[in-house]
């Protein structure tokens, strides 16, 4: 069975050469370490509320408090670009934005302990994995604080093992072969994947790209 996805929801996709970043659920591009890859997803969002105002004011409370959590979101995968497996210290470089009329009383990452798992979605799943979550948590108030709300978001960073590939590589890659070919493992590019051959090719594992999937040679004068 040959089960091929770009990394985007099982679909083959263009994307720009500048586009860069993390994907939330479905991994895009994969950080590479020194036995590792990673990958960031958001597990769980919770919420509360503290009101002695209206709701409508409740209501945009709570969305400045969402504001707040996607602020710190972005901000942590910037982070991960730079700094793979950042310190608490790091962490704490956080800094809240600036929205009028409306204040963060608490707007924090924090790194709780790490421990092994499977990854349980996109398409990595499956993958043993050693799971780093990042704990975030942005309280908005009112200017006078008569509204409050909270909003937690749980994000992990899955850092997968080499060996459970059996190809990976960085940039684009080409697997095209002229002869018969039975082949068993998991095989992931961050760049295009030229995948075919010219004689008959069964792969039995998933097939992933951080761009696109091609049915033909990288170089197109090749016959």
């Amino acid at each position: 069975m040959k089960r091929l996805h770009s990394a985007i929801g099982g679909r083959c996709i263009n994307r720009n050469k500048n586009e860069r970043g993390f994907v939330l659920v479905s991994a895009v591009i994969l950080l590479t370490g020194l036995m590792f890859i990673s990958v960031v997803s958001v597990q769980t969002t919770l919420q509360k509320s503290q009101v002695t105002g209206r709701s409508y004011k409740d209501a945009q409370t709570f969305y400045v408090a969402e504001a707040g959590a996607e602020w710190s979101k972005q901000w942590l995968y910037d982070l991960l670009g730079e700094t793979p497996f950042p310190a608490q210290e790091d962490l704490d470089e956080l800094t809240a934005p600036s929205i009028n009329g409306y204040s963060f009383p608490e707007l924090t990452i924090s790194l709780a302990d790490a421990h092994t798992g499977v990854v349980s979605k996109g398409a990595f799943a499956g993958m043993e994995a050693v799971i780093r979550p990042y704990r975030i948590l942005s309280h908005s108030a009112l200017y006078n604080e008569s509204v409050e709300n909270v909003v937690a978001v749980t994000m992990n960073q899955e850092s997968i093992p080499m060996g459970n590939f059996g190809i990976y590589f960085d940039q684009d890659l080409e697997f095209f072969t002229d002869y018969p070919l039975d082949y068993n493992g998991r095989i992931h590019t961050n760049g295009n994947l030229y995948l075919g051959s010219r004689n008959v090719l069964n792969i039995e594992g998933d097939v992933t790209a951080g761009k696109s999937i091609f049915n033909t040679p990288k170089d197109s004068t090749r016959s």
